[in-house]
């Protein structure tokens, strides 16, 4: 994937603004699947620009973007892509792994957001240029992409046997996260049970632990490289380094971009959602804190937001959305919503 220079370089000051002044609107996968089919690629630009003048933004992230790029039907990809051009603001929202580094290092234990939750990575300029200009295009090795998701591809087709701790046949990535779950969690049982922290969701938090910081299983694994070299640590990452994250940061169980994931994560779980798309929607959901609101046409996410007080506000089906002949109207938007955790 191409990029160059500083991803700030390519934001322009009224983009900048609109982020930080504007209602901040995040589509998960199936509700920008529905939007494509609903309202039609032609019609974005013109959703985008109304919503502006409503004070409204849709934003995007990595999680989106990886998601397309890994369409295997090419065509469907590319278009896709244009969609996305269309509708999204300039500005990317941060991988996983730069939400959840940054939180340790600047946020925890408290419950603030005083980081940037912009993407700094290179490419997040090019995805800048390419919402002004359809001509500029994301130039990407699919195979390359293909090879950093298969991480987690594998521990996600033997999910049930990374949470429960079977030992099966499987290969070095599955065991490896399976005994590092299970061991992890064993340490640590008697504190999780002191805060009340559900088994579960426990185990999630650890696994995205494993996949952001040790498997870097990310569209970019830089950010949780540089965290580790912050700490003086070179290299490959061991299993012992790792587990030191939760005696440095024992509340990442309490609060954070990773048990936003976990919670999501293990609500899926337990019904019976044990495939790629339970992690996929937890990293989605670690957007929560810093959007005003999150649309999806999975009733997971109407699920979630039913078990969770704080965001029976902030998660929406498009079932609960007005599709009118601008695209997309949020007639019951919430519009007194704030950041917060």
């Amino acid at each position: 994937m191409t990029g160059g220079g500083n991803a700030n370089d390519d934001h322009h000051p009224v983009d900048l603004q609109r982020f930080n002044e504007c209602e901040r609107v995040y589509l998960e996968t199936s509700a920008f699947n529905f939007l494509i089919e609903n309202v039609g690629l032609d019609k974005f630009e013109l959703t985008r620009a109304y919503q502006r003048k409503k004070g409204v933004i849709f934003v995007t992230s990595p999680v989106l973007l990886w998601e397309i790029m890994l369409n295997t039907d090419r065509q469907d990809a590319d278009m896709m892509l244009m969609a996305a051009q269309a509708l999204f603001d300039p500005i990317l929202l941060g991988t996983p792994s730069e939400l959840a580094t940054r939180y340790l290092r600047s946020a925890y234990p408290r419950n603030v957001i005083n980081y940037d939750v912009r993407s700094r990575l290179d490419w997040a300029g090019l995805w800048a240029r390419m919402t002004r200009d359809f001509s500029v295009t994301m130039d990407y090795d699919f195979q390359v992409l293909l090879s950093k998701s298969k991480p987690l591809r594998d521990i996600s087709k033997n999910l049930t046997n990374v949470i429960e701790g079977i030992s099966r046949p499987a290969n070095q990535t599955v065991d490896l996260a399976r005994i590092f779950v299970t061991e992890t969690f064993d340490a640590l049982r008697d504190d999780l049970n002191g805060w009340g922290v559900d088994d579960v969701t426990a185990k999630f938090v650890i696994l995205y632990a494993f996949l952001l910081l040790l498997a870097y299983a990310d569209l970019d694994g830089s950010a949780a490289r540089d965290f580790w070299l912050e700490k003086g640590f070179v290299g490959n990452r061991e299993r012992a380094e790792v587990t030191e994250i939760f005696i440095e940061y024992p509340e990442i169980f309490l609060r954070g971009p990773i048990l936003e994931m976990a919670i999501m994560a293990a609500l899926q779980y337990r019904t019976g959602k044990t495939n790629r798309g339970a992690i996929l929607d937890g990293m989605h959901m670690a957007y929560a804190p810093y959007v005003s609101a999150i649309l999806s046409n999975d009733a997971a996410f109407l699920n979630h937001a039913n078990s969770q007080p704080h965001y029976h506000s902030r998660v929406y089906h498009m079932s609960q959305i007005q599709i009118t002949d601008v695209g997309l109207d949020l007639t019951e938007y919430p519009h007194d919503q704030k950041l917060r955790f």
